[in-house]
This record gives structure tokens, sequence and C-alpha cells, in this order.
């Protein structure tokens, strides 16, 4: 299930690269990402991994083999990746799960573990900035 998603993804942003269109997807996000030091393609393998994890993986590992990303920059665009995927999850499953257990303490729980998640994502994307 998971290959023909990264296949997929492989073979659009090499598409993409391909009619120069990744150029300008760069431009618009630059701005944001550079924050982090990240070029604005990044945003693509984001956006995918709401789909579906596997897709963000694809773009990335395509960025990186055209040399649109460092092995840093890849890192951190996986780790923030991993954040959205956290956040859906949480707002998809856990809560609800959470509340039907424990009613209002669910809530709580909810949040507990999402927060923990969180920083230590934070945690990690800080430790990439400084150790490479």
């Amino acid at each position: 299930r998971i290959i023909p998603i990264m296949v997929v993804a492989f073979l659009v942003i090499d598409f993409l690269f391909t009619l120069g269109v990744m150029d300008n997807i760069g431009v618009i996000f630059d701005p944001i990402l550079r924050v982090l030091d990240l070029p604005g393609e990044v945003i693509t393998a984001l956006v995918a991994d709401l789909a579906h994890f596997s897709a963000g993986y694809a773009i990335v590992a395509a960025l990186f083999a055209k040399g649109a990303i460092t092995a840093k920059q890849a890192i951190l665009t996986l780790l923030i990746g991993s954040m959205l995927i956290i956040t859906l999850v949480y707002l998809k499953y856990s809560l609800s799960m959470y509340i039907s257990l424990f009613g209002k303490l669910g809530v709580k729980i909810t949040v507990i573990n999402y927060l923990s998640s969180m920083v230590a994502k934070v945690v990690m994307i800080l430790l990439v900035v400084a150790v490479m």
C-alpha cells in the first residue's frame, strides 16, 4: 500500500522540478520557512505528510536527491512533518478516544500527551539545529 504512494509522490516532484514549478513554490513559502533555514520547496513535503506520511518521506527523498535540500534540512522537514501528523492523530483519534474513556479527564490526558510529544519534537529540532 505504501510503495505506490511513495512512487507517485517521487515522480510528481521530479516532474515539477522538470517544469520549474518547484522554484515558484519555493519563492512563495521561503520567507516563512527561513526561520529554520529551510527552502520553500519543503512545503510540498509538509503538505504531502498531511495526506500520508510515506508521501512526505518520498518528497523529502526526491528533494534531497535533486540537491534542493541538505541532510540537515531533510531531517528538520521530517521532524516538522511528524509534528503535523501527530497533531492530526490527536485531533482525529486520541481526543475522542480519551474523552469516551475518561470523560472530562480525557481532555487533560490528551493535552498532556500531545504537549509531551510536541516538546520532544521541539527538543529534537533544537538539537538538530545546534549539532548539524
